[in-house]
């Protein structure tokens, strides 16, 4: 991991406690607050994506599934 963030152990310890506290539910409730109130959030449950465009991910395969482990 990048050196600011330290250890694997130590970041994942961090984002489990981060979970347990309740401080992603304060962060996802403050962004979604603020896209809010830009009106950047369409509340009737439509979604379209932004781009109509040609994507560079293949269609899954019909029989597909994750991969095999």
């Amino acid at each position: 991991m990048i050196g600011c963030i330290g250890s694997f152990q130590t970041a994942h310890k961090r984002l489990i406690r981060w979970a347990v506290d309740g401080t992603w539910e304060k962060i996802l409730t403050s962004v979604l607050a603020a896209a809010d109130a830009n009106d950047d959030i369409d509340w009737t449950g439509q979604w379209t994506p932004r781009s109509s465009g040609p994507t560079s991910t293949p269609p899954a395969h019909a029989k597909g599934g994750g991969p095999r482990w």
